[in-house]
């Protein structure tokens, strides 16, 4: 069981309780836990989902049931919790767990509980004390500060590890390494610092000795060396699991600004989460507005402030894992605090409750979600940052005992169509059987008319690109030259061996061996080079072919959707009406009453006083390329008043300006409509349909776009 940033994670069984009063009392936990608990009834007066959205990174959110409560309390002593409250656990201070309660009686719970989270975080709270006078003669040095930081002598790599290794470590810090082949790395570890600010902390170590010294007290997995850098977050999870902490690698200049950009923003990203980077708590910073004036992926963008200053977003402090573009688009308004020492403009403020986002969608549309689990029964799917949806086999296919491991790949993005509000408070509900491939999806942004967070990739998209042929990629300049050179030392080394040979009555034992040692050293630098070429090519592969699998697996997902589709409608069509109109009612009828909530059939009736055209059953019978059931869904939604988007009048033709299609019947004057089926396509289907002013609906014919026929 592990918590999501920005996500309230419920605890609905014993040994969940369990677990996490086992984690509350972990001293090794590095945020603060926020554990919310319910009364007798089930409800809670804190809104977990509004107290994850807001604090983000900055603490987990948990909400227990009120049947585990006991279980949680169990090991908790006299912090227990219980009832309607809600309680701030900060990391632990060696064995001592501290606690602060509210119970939902108090006024302005949520604020308060999220202000008492934010004090807990260990960027806010107060500074652990400095290492002693004995540590310091052990490790040869007091704790670093920011700034860059040379570990070129054994003492200050025993100091660098005893620093990582420390429990009390509140800040993250980046280790770049020098190649053993060259003086200077390929990252710059300067431009970490400049870039990220006086609070980065990076140190610098030459690939040999120092590396071995630095990986002995760590373990294998977790060292660096070669050329890479990596993050070290706070605490010791990386320990256990290194790929918490990414290596960096870099074998030429190219790679090496790549790799310095990523550790810059797996610094930055580190930092936020620890609260080192909030301007929210700097008494430098100003409000200001602004305009995006562009993007510099993956996580920057260039921000126009009003007074003529240019400024930047950090994705990393909006919401991290996202790139920019998923955040803010060329041309959005934007406002937040800037940091004129950084020049960053946090505009956290701006993100959207997934409260406020419900509220703007309504039942039956399409949106977008991103994969986060899948099992071979159930999918857990993310359709907003901080809300989760799990969707068994038969809401994915139409067939319960489809395997979806077979069909869905984590973090692939899929389309949804959203029900409503799910039964716990941080979760929708959704389903994906019904939705067809060509479905109009709705955009679903993070700031206020901002870009949508994720994109369904089209049907058809070839997701490896014409680079991802599975080949070794060409070697760059600067790598043929570095192996010239590796080479060409290589062949020094030998040809002096051999002048010594030649004249071994004038070379004593000692300039043979060291000669003999040079070429080894030589070869050895050669082979590691290769090696590290050969794993630069083996990981390109890999990454081609994980995206390859991603897209089998969904032209699969596909297949099997509409296999199952086509057998239900089989199905169907074996019962019904021999009078194609009636069939038809009877089939908008079935289809409103199942897609519609219960305690929605009161909001959106399905009105009787409707009409069917002439030619309508017809061209619904004949038309290709669009499902009946998504036919049905568009008009539900087009007779209940909740819209369709993309919904807009017929034009007599093409032009711009064309008048829209009227008629007059008995001195009404009635619109001509048209509703999307399907869109990006000439040949996309669309619903035409009148409408008069007092919003009477008659349906008019099913027809391609490009027929202009009312």
């Amino acid at each position: 069981m592990k918590a999501a940033p920005g996500t309230a994670t419920h605890v609905s069984t014993s040994e969940q309780a369990r677990h996490l009063a086992q984690r509350i009392t972990d001293p090794q936990r590095r945020h603060p836990f926020v554990v919310i608990t319910k009364d007798d009834s089930g409800t809670s007066s804190f809104n977990a989902d509004d107290i994850a959205a807001t604090l983000r990174i900055h603490a987990d959110v948990w909400v227990v049931n009120s049947g585990c409560t006991w279980d949680l309390n169990e090991r908790l002593g006299p912090h227990k919790v219980f009832g309607d409250a809600a309680a701030v656990y900060p990391p632990l201070a060696g064995d001592d767990l501290r606690s602060t309660v509210r119970t939902g009686s108090s006024g302005a719970a949520n604020e308060d509980i999220v202000a008492t989270a934010r004090e807990a975080a260990p960027g806010r709270a107060a500074r652990r004390s400095t290492v002693t006078h004995e540590a310091e003669e052990t490790t040869g040095s007091t704790r670093p500060s920011g700034g860059l930081h040379l570990a070129d002598t054994a003492a200050k790599v025993d100091a660098l590890a005893h620093h990582l290794l420390d429990p009390t470590r509140d800040r993250p810090l980046a280790v770049v390494t020098i190649p053993s082949n060259r003086t200077k790395p390929w990252i710059d570890p300067q431009e970490i610092v400049t870039t990220v600010g006086s609070g980065a902390e990076v140190h610098l170590l030459e690939t040999g000795p120092r590396t071995f010294q630095l990986t002995s007290h760590l373990n294998r997995t977790a060292g660096v060396y070669g050329g890479a850098g990596r993050v070290y977050d706070v605490g010791q999870e990386w320990l256990a699991n290194p790929y918490l902490s990414p290596l960096r690698f870099a074998y030429d200049q190219v790679e090496g600004m790549r790799a310095c950009a990523d550790l810059i923003s797996d610094l930055v990203g580190a930092l936020a989460r620890t609260g080192h980077l909030s301007t929210q708590s700097s008494v430098t910073t100003k409000r200001v507005t602004g305009e995006v004036a562009g993007l510099v992926p993956p996580s920057r963008a260039l921000v126009r402030l009003d007074n003529g200053d240019i400024a930047t977003i950090w994705a990393e402090l909006v919401s991290p894992g996202l790139d920019i573009g998923a955040i803010v688009e060329t041309g959005l308004a934007i406002s937040g605090e800037y940091d004129p020492e950084s020049r960053r403009v946090d505009i956290s403020e701006m993100l959207r409750s997934s409260s406020d986002v419900r509220a703007e969608l309504s039942a039956g549309v399409v949106i977008a979600a991103s994969v986060k689990d899948v099992t071979a029964s159930e999918v857990v799917l993310v359709p907003y940052p901080g809300v989760t949806s799990t969707l068994s086999a038969a809401a994915v296919t139409g067939y319960e005992l489809d395997d979806l491991t077979e069909l869905l790949s984590p973090d692939e993005v899929v389309p949804v169509r959203y029900l409503g509000p799910g039964l716990e408070a941080a979760s929708w509900s959704l389903r994906m059987a019904d939705v067809d491939d060509d479905e109009p999806v709705v955009p679903v942004a993070l700031v206020p008319e901002g870009p949508s967070w994720l994109t369904v990739p089209a049907p058809g998209a070839d997701p490896t690109g014409p680079q991802d042929d599975l080949q070794p990629a060409d070697e760059t300049g600067d790598e043929r030259l570095n192996q010239a050179r590796l080479e060409s030392a290589l062949r020094e080394a030998e040809e002096r061996l051999a002048e010594l040979a030649a004249d071994s009555v004038r070379s004593d034992d000692l300039a043979r061996r060291n000669a003999e040692l040079e070429i080894k050293l030589r070869a050895r630098d050669l082979e590691i080079d290769t090696m590290h070429r050969e794993i630069r090519d083996a990981m390109r592969k890999v990454s081609s072919l994980e995206r390859q699998l991603e897209h089998e697996r969904m032209v699969r997902r596909r297949a099997v959707q509409r296999s199952n589709k086509s057998k239900g409608d089989e199905q169907r069509e074996l019962q019904g009406f021999a009078d194609p109109e009636q069939q038809l009612r009877w089939d908008i009828q079935r289809t409103w009453v199942e897609s519609t909530r219960p305690e929605d059939k009161d909001e959106w009736r399905l009105p009787k006083a409707y009409a069917v055209g002439p030619d309508f059953c017809e061209s619904l019978h004949d038309v290709e390329g669009v499902s009946r059931d998504r036919v049905l869904h568009v008009l539900v939604r087009l007779l209940t008043g909740r819209g369709v988007p993309d919904d807009h009048p017929l034009r007599k033709n093409r032009s711009g300006n064309s008048p829209a299609v009227t008629r007059v019947v008995d001195g009404v004057e009635w619109l001509c409509r048209r509703a999307p089926l399907q869109q990006s396509a000439p040949s996309a289907r669309r619903l035409s349909y009148w409408r008069d002013d007092s919003g009477r609906i008659e349906l008019s014919r099913v027809a391609v776009h490009d027929d202009l026929t009312p």
